[in-house]
């Protein structure tokens, strides 16, 4: 790093640490002046700690799943669809018993065919559906062999399903939530599903299913929590508790529990909000936690009882912290002394450069506008010669001779057309082959109307750049080829294609391609005389220290090999030489 650089990052540093500090002495005292009324700040703070420690356990479940079920269709989807049903059992099992908050896993496609194994107080059951139940009804089968047959009464489409729909619906193709409630009772479990869309149009989309028991989860597990007596809670967006804590030994805290959740839910609170159970103080917050399809609510409950002797270890800590940031003051005074000698140091180097650079960019703007004046003034002078040609060949008889005068007249204003499009362009030492192409193309295509207007073209440089010396020579061809395309390669009504592409071969040779897709070109114009303008092509193609190539095959391919160097946009140097133009 250079020495201005330093300096300025040693600065900087200075300054946003004496920010800090200051910050941070001034909320210090602040604290300190106001610890004897600070329980409800501790409390608010507490509440918010708890509700980190349960969101990053959920985040923590809820990517594990997220990623199982992508992981699950990632492998379904390389198989070219899911494998029969001891297939999917034998690869399911293990995942049923890696991830215990796991209850079931099920596939099924949009013709209502599903395959699930589910885990149960019975034991690993196999469920198997075919057609939604529309022939027979589904079939669960238990691993031990034993086949149970569900009556009529009870026919399963797995299309019915909440998370066969929602999963349709997300066209974004990631893991979607719902909440499923069981019908005979008021257990509720977690379902997340995934679209798996068909490679083939002959082939069936699919929808991948987990579903998660909250009762087997520990997000809610306190006995590792900073602090004792509370209780945490999980709502779906209806406010009904999907999970508490499950340990809770005390009767109050229960009843607190049920009580922050019943309030919540009935007023919206936000933030926090007190309440008592029997003799004893709580309190409570709750805050959203977005799920992709679903909004759960995470809440935590808090004895107010456990925040006296916190306050009174907080006030310590506070006095210890008001010490240290008192000394590191001072040491930041030291460290502000030398930087701002350093940065007097600065100054006076900027002021020594300062007149420099204004005078090099002055001589750098002088010469950019130099340099376009030049082109505009070689294409006025090429127009002045132009009409000079169109009144000579005005008096002459129609023939071979007016024909020459006309197709010189036609190559000058072709020059000048480059000119005029070249010093058009914002940078000329860097010219865009694109919008430089895109120029010239459009004009010769305005020039050869009626030809051009069956004819479309398509101009592909690779965001090549280069010198404009190079990009005049290139200019040239280019127009010269596209009006030999125009006027002899599309002789019918139909019309036809041209495409234009400037690539890089090896090095600083690159390659110039004008493709038509018109009748082709006769071998015996190729050289003839006056045929075509070719001749000149391959003179100026040799110019650029090249070569000219065609090939006939459905039509004409123009090929001109060049070499030049890649202009670079960093390398925006100034020319010593440029001191002189002042």
């Amino acid at each position: 790093m250079s020495k201005e650089g330093s300096i300025r990052t040693e600065r900087a540093l200075v300054f946003a640490t004496a920010g800090v500090l200051a910050l941070a002495l001034g909320f210090s005292l602040w604290a300190i002046t106001r610890s004897d009324n600070g329980s409800n700040t501790y409390l608010d703070r507490a509440l918010e700690s708890e509700q980190q420690l349960l969101r990053i356990r959920l985040t923590g479940l809820v990517h594990e799943l997220e990623q199982a079920l992508v992981l699950e269709g990632a492998l379904l989807d390389t198989a070219g669809g899911p494998p029969g049903t001891n297939g999917l059992v034998g690869r399911w099992r293990p995942l049923l018993e890696g991830h215990w908050a796991l209850t079931q896993v099920a596939i099924a496609d949009e013709y209502g065919n599903e395959t699930a194994l589910l885990r149960n107080g019975a034991g690993t059951l196999v469920r198997s559906t075919s057609e939604g139940s529309q022939y027979k009804p589904s079939t669960i089968i238990a691993l031990d062999g034993t086949d149970v047959t569900v009556v009529d009464s009870l026919r399963y489409d797995p299309r019915s399903q909440l998370w066969f729909s929602r999963a349709l619906e997300d066209a974004r193709d990631v893991p979607i939530w719902t909440i499923y409630r069981h019908e005979l009772d008021s257990l509720r479990r977690l379902r997340l599903s995934l679209l798996l869309r068909a490679k083939d149009n002959t082939d069936p989309f699919h929808v991948v299913m987990f579903e998660a028991d909250p009762k087997r989860i520990s997000w809610l597990d306190h006995q590792y929590a900073s602090i004792d007596q509370h209780a945490f809670l999980v709502l779906n967006s209806d406010g009904q508790i999907l999970d508490r804590t499950h340990d809770s030994s005390e009767t109050e805290l229960e009843a607190a529990m049920r009580s922050a959740a019943a309030r919540w839910n009935s007023d919206r609170i936000k933030g926090l909000f007190s309440l008592m159970e029997g003799e004893r103080g709580y309190v409570a917050s709750f805050a959203p936690y977005a799920l992709n399809g679903q909004t759960l609510y995470t809440g935590a409950v808090l004895d107010t009882s456990v925040v006296g002797p916190l306050v009174e270890h907080e006030r310590m800590v506070l006095n210890v912290l008001g010490i240290i940031l008192i000394v590191l003051t001072g040491l930041l005074g030291s460290l502000w002394w030398r930087s701002r000698t350093a940065a007097a140091e600065l100054r006076e180097q900027e002021r020594r450069s300062r007149s420099q650079e204004l005078r090099l960019a002055k001589a750098l703007g002088e010469r950019e506008v130099l340099n376009r004046e030049v082109h505009h003034r070689v294409k006025n002078n090429l127009q002045v010669v132009s009409s000079l040609l169109n009144l000579q060949a005005a008096g002459l008889d129609d023939g071979p001779v007016r024909d020459e005068f006309l197709r010189g007249k036609h190559r000058i204003d072709t020059i000048a057309l480059v000119h005029h499009k070249l010093y058009a362009l914002k940078d000329l030492r860097n010219v865009d082959l694109a919008l430089f192409f895109d120029a010239l193309t459009q004009a010769a295509a305005e020039y050869n109307e009626p030809q051009s207007h069956t004819v479309s073209f398509e101009v592909e440089t690779q965001g090549l750049k280069c010198d404009q010396d190079t990009a005049i020579g290139l200019g040239i061809i280019l127009c010269e080829l596209m009006s030999n395309a125009f006027q002899h390669a599309f002789p019918y009504a139909t019309g036809g294609h041209i495409d234009v592409q400037v690539q890089a071969v090896e090095g600083d040779l690159h390659r110039l391609v004008v493709k038509d897709n018109g009748k082709g070109l006769d071998p015996d114009t190729q050289t003839g005389k006056g045929k075509l303008g070719l001749e000149i092509v391959d003179a100026l193609a040799d110019q650029l220290d090249g070569s000219f190539h065609t090939r006939t095959n459905g039509g004409t391919t123009f090929e001109v090999l060049f070499r030049m160097r890649v202009a670079n946009d960093s390398a925006n140097t100034i020319d010593p030489e440029a001191d002189s133009l002042q």
